[in-house]
């Protein structure tokens, strides 16, 4: 009971951190239909409404439905949306397959289950630490692509 409460403490302490530093919305549009969202409602504030049609209708559930495959069309056919989609695919592929054959990958090399535990639990460490790092890199030079480079040059020469 004690380490529950230790828990929740923690997980309150974090929010209690962290809520105040929010803000309501980023500085700049996370994405391209962000930026267009943005867009109508200041053309909304000012009485100009344009009437671009992607809005939602609250009466029409297929309204909506047709609004979610057009904005799945439009991101689909971002080729930067579907490099990206392309790279998480990979990471998360690469991943799963290691997360899943690491027993089979280190026993031939004498090493115990524990250890394959040990390896499993030391690879989702070191992804945590790279997470820290590249966010703080990304901050700073907002390389995104030059970043994600690095990244898979780095987890290729460490898959050898």
């Amino acid at each position: 009971a004690r380490l529950l409460w230790l828990e929740a403490a923690v997980g309150a302490v974090a929010v209690a951190l962290t809520v105040p530093l929010f803000r309501s919305e980023p500085p700049t549009p996370p994405s391209a239909s962000a930026a267009a969202d943005h867009a109508m409602l200041i053309d909304e504030d000012s009485g100009s409404s344009t009437g671009s049609g992607s809005e939602l209708t609250s009466g029409d559930p297929g309204g909506c439905r047709a609004n979610v495959l057009d904005e799945s069309r439009t991101a689909l056919a971002d080729t930067d949306f579907r490099a990206v989609q392309l790279a998480f695919a990979f990471g998360q592929g690469t991943f799963n397959t290691l997360g899943t054959m690491i027993e089979q990958i280190v026993t031939p090399f004498g090493f115990s289950e524990d250890d394959a535990s040990n390896l499993g639990a030391l690879t989702i460490g070191c992804g945590l630490l790279g997470a820290v790092v590249c966010s703080v890199a990304i901050g700073y030079t907002y390389d995104y692509r030059g970043i994600l480079r690095y990244c898979y040059a780095a987890a290729a020469l460490s898959s050898i």
